[in-house]
């Protein structure tokens, strides 16, 4: 029986993940047909699913009319496909409310729409903070709303030496971050870089009194950001940790702190079947802080695909309720990350030494030294 796995406009990164999926399914001997979509019809995965769709249909001139004509093409196409899972990532939001139309198509959706808890940061640092296991992880961050007592606790912290960011509240890939400073850049900066740092006069520029809550200001923390894909099954939490350097080198590695960090997510944010993302830097004590949390995996997921861990292959053999006779089940691969004394994981895979190998994929460098 042929399975039928559908993405809709994902990272263009997600290309070797879909790979990896199908190089995966085939040595499990199963049958996996994926398409994708796009509005973009030279998207980066193109010729790696088994049929790609250019998304045509009319964005309307109402939200509404937006909404009618995405949901007609969608569910078109699965109709037409036999999807059996939807990978959603592309409108997420509106997919969800229109679960039932792909429920009479007999197709299962997953999406990436995150709860309302966990839509914003400000959101998701007051939702964490009503546990306990959370408080320490929640960073210094301005809470009110008020232009006027945002422009002074800035100007006290950096009095004060207290380094500050802002960034939009709702933001991907912290396009939008920016280190506030009291002065302008040196001449120095001016020749190396200094994209990522505004002054102190153009912050309150730039927040008024009518877009305060459209932005989060907070502490700035410390390099490097450390990105945690998981997923959530039934027993409990995988979770990858990738430690992402200003280079081409990254490190993936496995921390018990890091676990029982995704494990406390997934019990209060995450339901089982899921996965999820979330990321950390270091405050001025070398601790960690949360910086937000994504229902979704990373775009740099393609990293941890090369030392042999795919979340969403797990995922969606999980979610079709198919068999692995493979050693790339959720149940092995938690035995291969958690494992620890001399005796050796899996002999035929030797996956400790591709842990503690060099890889090259896409000119990314992976290295990673971690003693299991």
């Amino acid at each position: 029986m042929i399975h039928v796995v559908y993405f809709n406009q994902w990272f263009s990164s997600i290309g070797p993940v879909i790979e990896d999926i199908k190089a995966k399914a085939e040595k499990d001997g199963i049958l996996l047909r994926i398409i994708g979509s796009s509005t973009n019809p030279d998207h980066a995965y193109k010729n790696m699913v088994d049929k790609f769709y250019v998304e045509d249909w009319s964005e309307g001139s109402t939200d509404e009319e937006m909404e009618r004509n995405y949901i007609s093409w969608v569910t078109d196409l699965c109709k037409k496909e036999g999807v059996d899972l939807f990978l959603a990532k592309k409108h997420s939001d509106i997919i969800v409310k229109h679960q039932q139309e792909f429920d009479v198509l007999g197709t299962k959706v997953i999406t990436c729409a995150e709860p309302i808890s966990l839509k914003t940061k400000k959101s998701t640092y007051k939702k964490l903070g009503r546990f306990e296991e959370f408080k320490e992880l929640i960073p210094e961050y301005f809470e009110s709303d008020s232009y006027e007592l945002a422009c002074d606790w800035v100007t006290r912290r950096l009095k004060n030496g207290k380094a500050t960011i802002m960034k939009l509240n709702e933001d991907e890939g912290g396009t939008s971050y920016k280190e506030i400073t009291l002065d302008g850049p040196s001449i120095n900066q001016i020749k190396t870089y200094y994209g990522q740092k505004i002054t102190l006069d153009t912050f309150k520029k730039l927040l008024n009194q009518d877009n305060t809550n459209e932005f989060i200001i907070m502490e700035y923390l410390k390099d490097p950001e450390i990105s945690v894909d998981c997923y959530n099954t039934s027993t409990h939490v995988i979770a990858i940790a990738r430690e992402k350097s200003k280079g081409r080198v990254q490190r993936v590695f496995i921390d018990s702190k890091i676990t029982k960090i995704a494990e406390d997510i997934a019990r209060t944010c995450i339901s089982t079947g899921e996965l999820f993302n979330f990321q950390l830097r270091y405050d001025k004590d070398g601790q960690y802080k949360l910086l937000e949390i994504n229902s979704r995996i990373s775009g740099g997921a393609y990293i941890e695909v090369a030392l042999g861990i795919n979340l969403m292959y797990m995922q969606i053999v999980n979610h079709l309720n198919l068999h692995c006779s493979s050693k790339y089940t959720i149940d092995m691969m938690h035995r291969w990350i958690l494992a620890e004394g001399d005796g050796d994981v899996d002999d035929d895979n030797n996956f400790r030494k591709h842990l503690g190998s060099v890889t090259k994929i896409e000119d990314t460098i992976i290295l990673d030294k971690q003693e299991l």
